[in-house]
């Protein structure tokens, strides 16, 4: 791959387990063994509550946890922000500002759906637990099995998606 991509800046899952930090698709400095994928794991885009309001965007947790913090966080219903049609919770009202100011680099990519599912030519939902931080953007996946696929080859899968992301973009919107 050429030299314009940025190694992995910060990989990771979060579990019931104390998370566990990951770069460059290695932990404490194992390789990472392949995985069969399975979509399991919760929704990036939730289906309405009962009373017919629209959940929040990733399941309420901040988008800017994830840079500032280097884990996923919950947000709060104190700290929202409305961006293209989703709402967005954040931990604090300067994550929140941080957004605002600029939401293209804190949203994650394929309007939060899962990274590897755009990358095989389909929606999926995705699970904020499964995230992955490359080139300054945030990439969430269904699983860690769909995590671990998608950090095998990422700069691989990204080109891949993102020319995808374009003709699946439509659907999502549905």
């Amino acid at each position: 791959m050429t030299g314009k991509y940025r190694f992995v800046f910060a990989c990771a899952v979060l579990l019931l387990a104390p998370s566990a930090a990951f770069a460059g698709g290695a932990a404490a400095g194992a390789a990472i063994p392949p995985a069969t994928a399975s979509v399991i794991g919760g929704a990036a885009k939730a289906p309405a509550d009962a009373s017919g309001a629209k959940a929040p965007a990733m399941e309420g947790y901040d988008p800017v946890a994830y840079f500032v913090d280097g884990h996923p966080e919950k947000g709060s219903a104190q700290f929202q922000y409305q961006w293209q049609g989703e709402t967005f919770l954040f931990a604090s009202a300067d994550h929140r500002d941080a957004f605002k100011g600029d939401p293209q680099h804190y949203a994650p990519q394929y309007g939060g759906y899962s990274a590897y599912d755009v990358y095989l030519g389909r929606i999926a939902d995705a699970d904020p637990a499964f995230w992955c931080i490359y080139d300054g953007r945030l990439y969430l996946n269904a699983s860690e099995n769909y995590r671990r696929q998608w950090l095998a080859d990422l700069v691989g899968y990204i080109e891949s998606a993102d020319s995808k992301w374009a003709k699946l973009k439509p659907a999502a919107a549905q």
